[in-house]
C-alpha cells in the first residue's frame, strides 16, 4: 500500500480499492445477497435513510465470509489496521448461550482455539474474557443469552492484542457468578468460588 493510501484513508475515512472481484465472483456473491433478501426479509431495516442493514449475513450464508477475507479485499485492510484483522469477539462479562434452534459451529479462544459444533438444547457458559466466533450455521439458527444481573450491557471488544491487553483489568474483575446460570444451585458457581 502506498503511502498516499495511507493518508486519503486518514482524510476520508475510506479507500477506494477499484474492482476487487471477477465478474463470476461479482455474479455469485450478487445472487446470494438477492437470495438472503428473499429468504430472510423479515430480519432486514431500514436506516431511515437510503439503504438497508442485514446484521446476520454470516449466520444465514456463511459463504459471505469468502468475501470479507477476499484477498484483494483484508491485505489493504490488515495493512490500515496494522496487522491480522480478527473477526472474533471478547465479552466482559459472563455469558451463557442456549441453542434453540440450528446448528452453529463456534470456536472458542481465538484464532485455532477450540471449534465445536453445537445442536439445539446445547448451552455453552463462556466465562468473560473467553473470544467467541460463529464459523457458520443453519438458517434457521436461535440463540438465547443470558448474562448476569448487573453486568454490563457495552461489553463486548475484538479479539485484538490491543484490545485484550486494554481489556485484562476488566475482565479481571468480573465477580463470580452467584449461581450457575443452567444448574442453579451448586454446578460451576461452586467451581469458580
Amino acid at each position: 500500500m502506498k503511502r498516499e493510501d495511507y493518508e486519503f484513508f486518514r482524510k476520508n475515512g475510506y479507500l477506494e480499492l477499484g474492482q476487487v472481484l471477477s465478474d463470476d465472483e461479482a455474479t455469485r456473491y450478487a445472487a446470494l445477497f438477492e437470495r438472503e433478501r428473499e429468504m430472510h426479509g423479515r430480519f432486514w431495516r431500514d436506516t431511515g435513510i437510503w439503504q438497508t442493514i442485514y446484521g446476520h449475513a454470516l449466520l444465514t450464508a456463511p459463504e459471505f465470509d469468502g468475501l470479507i477475507r477476499h484477498p484483494k479485499i483484508i491485505e489493504p485492510l490488515q495493512a490500515l489496521m496494522g496487522g491480522e484483522v480478527c473477526f472474533s469477539e471478547i465479552c466482559l462479562r459472563h455469558e451463557v448461550l442456549g441453542i434453540a434452534a440450528g446448528t452453529p459451529r463456534v470456536e472458542f479462544g481465538g484464532r485455532g482455539g477450540v471449534e465445536l459444533s453445537l445442536r439445539p438444547g446445547d448451552a455453552v457458559l463462556i466465562p468473560a474474557g473467553v473470544s467467541h466466533y460463529n464459523l457458520g450455521a443453519s438458517v434457521d439458527l436461535l440463540v438465547i443469552g443470558a448474562y448476569p444481573d448487573g453486568s454490563e450491557r457495552e461489553d463486548l471488544c475484538h479479539d485484538t492484542e490491543q484490545d485484550r491487553a486494554a481489556a485484562l483489568p476488566r475482565i479481571s474483575s468480573v465477580s463470580c457468578p452467584s449461581m450457575d446460570p443452567v444448574l442453579g444451585e451448586g454446578g460451576l458457581a461452586q467451581a469458580w468460588t
